[in-house]
């Protein structure tokens, strides 16, 4: 069922690109300013189809490090790219640390600091992943890995404790989630946390309350799980979710606005449209 439904995904995708309405859907939003993207990763254990996707990034397209993306210095015609990591994984620093400094990248990792904790505990790490991140178990990130990561240039963010639905969570577990999280990961790096992204990351996995509790904890800038391209106008940066070992074409045609009209398709709407202007940043 699930490889129907990837099937019939990516030949939307594919229709949508081939035809030249993804072309159509970019010039109008260029109309407004440069195209803006933000990727997400997970888990990369292959480091080969890594080089190639990060070397056909810093061909085709503009890989933005997080400052630059911050600053707004984004190319005015390619597409401006910024990679960012989920969750807590050690082939973030086996694998995509060498290939981002082979090509000088930089990135926004995003790291959980219950799965940090762990690390060294195999039993505990793989029951987190299971039920916490539902994915099989990978090896997991360390403190000391993220240290590394830091000292490469990388940026760090944060991504609660244990990556919990915060729509499930009480108001008390939500600020445990998200302020302790803060407080621990900061403690462990010697660093100010400025980012942070909601675990799972749809609209069904947080809301305005959620957002202002992270704005309160000091965090300057939100991201979700919904794809579509970036504007100042966006409350939440939008995020374009990456599969594994994804073929080169199929992240290609999603970059350039396939996955956004298959959404589109579906009912989901523009990320556009779905979002209220920055000024109301943090209101309940």
């Amino acid at each position: 069922m699930e490889s129907m439904k990837h099937l019939i995904r990516d030949s939307i995708v594919w229709l949508v690109s081939i035809v030249g309405i993804t072309a159509i859907y970019r010039s109008k939003l260029r109309a407004q300013g440069p195209l803006v993207r933000v990727l997400c990763f997970h888990d990369v254990a292959d480091g080969h189809w890594f080089e190639k996707v990060i070397q056909k990034f810093t061909t085709r397209y503009h890989v933005l490090t997080p400052a630059e993306f911050y600053a707004k210095k984004f190319h005015t015609e390619k597409i401006n790219l910024l990679l960012t990591f989920d969750d807590g994984y050690q082939s973030w620093v086996d694998v995509c640390a060498p290939v981002l400094k082979k090509y000088n990248c930089k990135g926004l990792f995003f790291v959980c600091s219950g799965l940090l904790d762990g690390a060294g505990d195999i039993a505990r790490t793989e029951q987190f992943m299971r039920a916490q991140l539902r994915i099989t178990p990978k090896a997991a990130l360390s403190w000391e890995g993220t240290r590394v990561l830091l000292a490469a240039g990388h940026t760090i963010g944060g991504h609660t404790v244990t990556h919990r639905n915060l729509m499930d969570a009480s108001s008390e577990e939500m600020q445990r989630e998200i302020i302790e999280d803060k407080k621990k990961t900061e403690s462990m790096l010697g660093v100010t946390l400025q980012h942070f992204a909601y675990p799972f990351g749809t609209e069904m996995h947080y809301t305005a309350r959620t957002r202002s509790v992270v704005y309160d904890a000091g965090y300057q800038h939100t991201y979700s799980a919904m794809t579509g391209f970036y504007t100042s106008e966006l409350l939440d940066i939008p995020r374009t979710l990456l599969e594994k070992n994804q073929s080169r074409t199929s992240i290609v045609r999603w970059i350039e606005g396939g996955y956004d009209m298959f959404r589109m398709i579906q009912g989901k709407g523009s990320i556009h449209a779905a979002h209220v202007p920055t000024q109301n940043k943090g209101v309940v």
